[in-house]
């Protein structure tokens, strides 16, 4: 990078963005919970986030592309993120249609953030993707960190206060970001157009289509654990706090990780590492299913080391690799459109309705089989490589 200033600046905001972050998104479920929403009604919920993310990642991705601008659009969605989950923990009536309209806007722009301000950190050059594992460590931090403190938070100013606790550390990031430049341009002239025949050629690659599909499943499992273990530790009489014990094991978790992502990389490479997260998800699943105890469930959030990092480092550096120059903003928000938009659609409103009508534990030995199929495809696609 440009300087150990930019970069310092880099690890603030990711701090923060993934900090906020966290105090809505581990708190979707215990909220609704609290309103009186069963499985099914949550699952539902949730799932409506999907289609947001989607539509955002699509759309903010061709935006870059044709504008030649992330940074002003990370503002807006900053801004947005904190608008909408100020908005959702401030209903405190059961108002099925307004809560899902609310957390499709929150969670949407949230899963558009997590690849977004990757985005962003991409354009200041190659340095800065040789970076990026140490600053997205900043990352996991601020997740970790605000985690533990959530459940305090909740009970010293309830969740009316938790969203107004959003909109000032919001403020304060749009300070930080303010300071920070656009990042370089590609060489691609602002009024050159996207085609059709430039996305059809994007998805014509086999190998960029196969990693999509390995994701979507392995994202399956993620949403999973987002929904469907809370869901089991919710029944198995877990707290606030458990919970929240949950969220920061994950985090904090890792950060080794990225700290050294760029070693990992370099010594396993990224077919390696995505093979190695898949493997570990599906045997997190199969532990989940055979656990009944809240303390066995947090510690087997340790999974998150590798399940987390090494996936996310592999799947951002093969899907920017992938890309067309043309592409880069496309390629890798287009991809996050199909296996998180997709697997978040899915797997909340199937899981909680295969939970609501059989048992929780059912529901998280599917899970396991839906990622070992994506652990024997990421072997075919080492085999290609």
């Amino acid at each position: 990078m440009e300087n150990r200033g930019l970069m310092l600046k880099f690890c603030i905001i990711y701090f923060f963005i993934y900090g906020i972050s966290a105090m809505g998104y581990t708190q979707y479920i215990p909220y609704l919970s609290s309103l009186g929403y069963n499985p099914m009604e949550r699952g539902i919920l949730i799932s409506s986030y999907a289609i947001t993310t989607i539509i955002f990642q699509v759309v903010f991705g061709i935006l870059s592309d044709k504008y030649k601008t992330v940074k002003k659009l990370c503002v807006i969605a900053v801004v947005g993120f904190a608008i909408f989950t100020y908005l959702f923990f401030n209903l405190h009536t059961k108002i099925f249609i307004l809560h899902m309209i609310l957390i499709a806007m929150s969670a949407g722009i949230a899963n558009l953030n997590f690849g977004y301000f990757d985005n962003w950190l991409f354009t200041f050059g190659e340095e800065a993707r040789n970076k990026f594992s140490f600053i997205r460590a900043f990352g996991s931090i601020g997740w970790g960190v605000t985690s533990i403190f959530i459940a305090a938070l909740v009970d010293r100013f309830t969740y009316k206060g938790l969203g107004l606790i959003i909109i000032l550390l919001t403020i304060v990031l749009l300070g930080i970001m303010y300071i920070v430049a656009e990042g370089a341009k590609t060489k691609a002239k602002k009024s050159e157009k996207i085609t059709f025949d430039d996305i059809k050629e994007l998805l014509s690659n086999k190998k960029y289509i196969l990693v999509i599909i390995i994701l979507f499943l392995i994202y399956c499992a993620g949403n999973s654990n987002t929904t469907t273990i809370v869901d089991k530790m919710l029944a198995l009489g877990a707290t606030n706090k458990e919970i929240g014990y949950k969220w920061t094991i994950q985090g904090l978790i890792e950060i080794p990780v990225y700290l050294y992502g760029n070693f990992f990389l370099k010594r396993f490479g990224a077919y390696k590492l995505l093979c190695m997260a898949a493997f570990a998800t599906m045997l997190q699943f199969i532990l989940y299913g055979i656990s009944n105890s809240v303390w066995i469930l947090i510690i087997l959030a340790g999974f998150q080391i590798i399940t987390g990092p090494m996936m996310m480092l592999a799947s951002r550096m093969l899907l920017f690799n992938l890309s067309s120059e043309k592409l880069k903003s496309t390629g890798l928000l287009l991809a996050l459109s199909i296996y998180s938009g997709l697997s978040a659609l899915l797997m909340p409103s199937i899981g909680g309705t295969i939970t609501n009508y059989f048992s929780v534990n059912v529901t998280i030995f599917i899970v396991a089989i839906i990622a070992g199929c994506g652990f024997l495809l990421s072997l075919v696609l080492h085999r290609m490589k």
